[in-house]
């Protein structure tokens, strides 16, 4: 599955475009989602799923473009995909809590389980 939504980017004003891409990873037994930027891969989002939940593995985004809803666009894609009752996630750093917490009051439906 590939869904696509537009970033603005460019400093000629000109959104680009942002493509998601789901995927199964075969050494873990995590599934991935990856987010492209005219080609070049910009981030990942890693997780399993479990009894109706999404259990967050990791969240990676390229310095260079983080601040710009690409994290937000790759968990958008994995709620839309497989339609949770929860999601499970730990943070290990200050700015990763501030982004889920963040995630969690734009799907305040959603059992979050942060620690």
């Amino acid at each position: 599955m590939v869904s696509s939504v537009s970033v603005e980017r460019s400093t000629k004003g000109k959104p680009d475009s942002l493509e998601i891409k789901f995927s199964v990873n075969r050494v873990f037994p995590y599934q991935e989602v990856r987010a492209f930027l005219n080609g070049k891969e910009v981030g990942l989002f890693s997780y399993r799923t479990s009894d109706n939940y999404i259990r967050a593995n990791g969240t990676e985004v390229l310095p260079a473009y983080q601040k710009h809803g690409i994290g937000q666009s790759l968990w958008a894609a994995v709620i839309k995909k497989h339609n949770p009752k929860g999601i499970t996630v730990c943070t290990v750093t200050e700015a990763g809590t501030k982004f889920v917490k963040k995630l969690s009051k734009i799907y305040p439906h959603l059992d979050w389980d942060l620690w």
